[in-house]
């Protein structure tokens, strides 16, 4: 039988439960806080690091570039932990 989204769940809750379409939630919500809290922060610290170094005269391309090394990074050591830990 095809099952739908809204069958899928409503199956699922009918043989497990509600608690099983909420199984995964904690550790959603703990990765995204900590990979958001890693970008957040290396922004924070390249923002004036670009900004001295008057990569260019446009401050929103130089906040750009600092939101994108943010990005790269915290991105970088997120899946390094999610992948080896």
């Amino acid at each position: 039988r095809n099952y739908n989204l809204v069958s899928g769940a409503a199956l699922l809750v009918e043989q497990e439960g509600v608690g099983v379409l909420f199984g995964g939630l904690g550790s959603t919500l703990v990765g995204y806080l900590v990979q958001g809290s890693l970008k957040y922060g290396c922004y924070e610290v390249f923002k004036p690091l670009v900004l001295n170094a008057h990569v260019t005269d446009q401050r929103l391309l130089a906040l750009g570039i600092a939101a994108g090394c943010a990005e790269i990074l915290g991105r970088c050591v997120y899946m390094f932990v999610y992948v080896y830990v």
